[in-house]
């Protein structure tokens, strides 16, 4: 009846939130980077301006990178590792060529 409202005592405390946002005047692509193989798993899209809120963990690693690139190589726009710290940004706005 309660299930709904009441957590167990072991659940885990809730993780650091990291805010994204994108501050190119293009669309950006934002990914996860395994921390084993060094994959990239696509998380989101975000348009010029948006933003969104995203669950992490401390050693995350995060890197944005233009949608409209053709290279699935070519040099991500930011990169960003999370902290413990319970709340973050990332904010991505260089081209690559921009350092």
């Amino acid at each position: 009846m309660l299930a709904g409202y009441i957590q167990p005592s072991d659940a885990p405390p809730p993780g650091p939130k990291l805010h994204v946002r994108n501050r190119l005047p293009e669309t950006a692509e934002v990914f996860w980077v395994h921390p084993t193989t060094g994959e990239e798993v696509r998380l989101i899209e975000l348009k010029a301006g948006e933003s969104e809120n995203l669950d992490t963990h401390p050693g995350h690693r995060f890197v944005a990178r233009l949608a409209a690139s053709p290279d699935p190589a070519a040099l991500p726009v930011g990169s960003y590792t999370a902290t413990a710290s319970a709340s973050q940004a990332f904010h991505h706005r260089g081209h690559p060529r921009e350092g």
